[in-house]
């Protein structure tokens, strides 16, 4: 196994571990961030919050990635990244249908997992520029932190659509089927 791979193998045995244990721990770990809130997370969270709305935020974060996968050098990577979007959005909404979990603070069904966290995580691993990746993780973090801060998500739905999003990019980008259109690129190229 490359050193690539189990890296990512690693990360995604340390999110299942992390999801398992914070839904033993989900109502205590609400409790905990209930303690801190106050005003100014109320406004920082809620602009965050604003930025969410949906469908708003999937055609924004799509055309992101969009415009994102055009200024770089390796342009074919967004149709891998589109049906991955589309195939976490679907894996995502199939979950919340079949848990039908109620969401921390109201009786509206559909908590587990979290989309947002599906479609947000579902980019990462197409981000090339390190840079950027902190950039992009840090601003993730933030907005995935805000539905659990706000009560729309128990944490454990964060990481498990952090699970469901990097996971089904991540097999998409590095699949056989991958190789092989690389592998076909490059002969159309050659020849």
């Amino acid at each position: 196994m490359k050193r690539k791979e189990l890296k990512r193998v690693i990360i995604m045995l340390i999110a299942l571990i992390l999801m398992f244990v914070c839904i033993l721990f989900d109502f205590q770990i609400l409790a905990i961030i209930g303690s801190i809130k106050n005003p100014v997370l109320d406004s920082i969270f809620s602009v965050l919050l604003f930025i969410q709305k949906e469908p708003y935020f999937e055609i924004w974060l799509f055309l992101f990635m969009f415009i994102l996968f055009f200024t770089q050098k390796k342009k074919g990577n967004f149709l891998k990244f589109a049906i991955s979007f589309i195939i976490a959005g679907l894996i995502s909404l199939f979950f919340k249908t079949v848990t039908a979990r109620s969401r921390p603070i109201s009786l509206e069904k559909n908590s587990f997992p979290s989309g947002h966290s599906s479609l947000i995580f579902t980019t990462f691993p197409f981000i090339k520029n390190k840079t950027f990746q902190i950039i992009w993780l840090i601003f993730s973090i933030l907005l995935v932190l805000t539905r659990v801060y706000m009560g729309l998500h128990f944490l454990s739905d964060i990481i498990a659509g952090f699970i469901i999003g990097y996971g089904i990019s991540t097999l998409l980008k590095e699949s056989k089927i991958s190789q092989k259109w690389k592998r076909k690129k490059r002969k159309a190229k050659a020849g």
